[in-house]
């Protein structure tokens, strides 16, 4: 353990929110608490306060460009990433209906630059499809 705490997590999986228990350095747990959530994109609270809001609005995306979005080994995901610096989480959400669009979600440091980056990824993904078609 990084932290040498011992550390109780109480969420479960179709709630949105959930608590910590920690016994131990509370203040060194926290840290990396925060650290390993902002990593993945979860807010954050440790006093249950408000958050700040990021754009909770998802990037739609059509399910024919998921795959080309993702790329090989998910290597056109890493390159944004890399491109935004920081922890920065980007995933592929599901469609609300069948066969609808599906959509690209965008949390952690840096989010506004890598939601503009994953726009203008998938708007360059529908000309380069459009082109191939027309062609």
């Amino acid at each position: 353990s990084r932290t040498g705490s011992d550390i109780k997590v109480n969420h479960l999986p179709h709630e949105p929110h959930g608590s910590i228990s920690v016994v131990g350095d509370i203040a060194k747990t926290e840290a990396v608490i925060q650290e390993v959530f902002r990593a993945r994109g979860c807010k954050w609270s440790p006093t249950g306060a408000p958050l700040a809001e990021q754009s909770q609005e998802d990037v739609p995306i059509s399910a024919e460009l998921v795959g080309l979005f993702i790329g090989k080994g998910g290597e056109t995901i890493k390159d944004l990433r890399e491109r935004c610096g920081g922890q920065v989480s980007i995933t592929i959400q599901p469609a609300s209906t069948p066969g609808g669009m599906q959509g690209v979600r965008v949390v952690g440091d840096n989010w506004k630059l890598a939601k503009a980056l994953v726009r203008a990824k998938i708007e360059e993904l529908m000309m380069s499809k459009s082109f191939k078609q027309s062609a």
